[in-house]
């Protein structure tokens, strides 16, 4: 009889659950730059580069949209939270954020060089001093760095120390390199 009651059981299906494709196109770009920190004309750009690395073929149909993926890893990258947390906000499992964020990383690092790029050339160079020498008044400048500290929020590790600095706050250090044509 426990035989019978337990062959009952096998063939019981769960109802499939399918999410609304989405879409980031409905936020304003206020909203979007305060949820990922980048506007509409951003994010579109960033997913035009990566969607077909991140395109998935699958026989179910259910795949996860670029446009998705490319906003769950800027929500990581944006808030520093927890896979969990972004995951809690997004609608989706921790271990698909996790995948999610590796991917697009892989993606944008694959890039990299396609976008930032140290001057070779000669005649470019002077230009770029010249550049220098003319908004700041310095001579034989190439390029100008600064840092600062992104506040985010504590990631809840054992060990914090490395997140927190001289003001007691979690935060990130941020670097950028420029040419003349950025500064000021």
């Amino acid at each position: 009889m426990a035989a019978l009651i337990g062959a009952q059981n096998v063939n019981i299906r769960k109802k499939g659950v399918y999410r609304p494709n989405f879409v980031y196109k409905t936020l304003t770009d206020k909203e979007l730059r305060a949820k990922y920190r980048f506007g509409k004309v951003g994010l579109q750009f960033i997913t035009d580069q990566l969607e077909e690395r991140l395109r998935r073929p699958t026989g179910k149909g259910c795949a996860m949209d670029p446009a998705e993926q490319v906003c769950i890893a800027l929500r990581y990258y944006a808030t520093g939270a927890f896979f969990d947390v972004v995951g809690d906000t997004m609608g989706r499992d921790k271990a698909t954020v996790c995948r999610v964020v590796k991917h697009v990383t892989e993606g944008l690092v694959e890039m990299k060089d396609r976008f930032i790029r140290w001057p070779t050339r000669m005649d470019t160079r002077r230009n770029i001093m010249a550049g220098f020498a003319e908004v700041a008044g310095i001579p034989n400048v190439i390029g100008a760095i600064d840092g600062s500290h992104v506040e985010i929020t504590k990631p809840g590790l054992t060990e914090e120390r490395p997140f927190i600095y001289r003001k007691g706050r979690a935060s990130i250090n941020v670097m950028a390199v420029c040419d003349n044509k950025d500064v000021g």
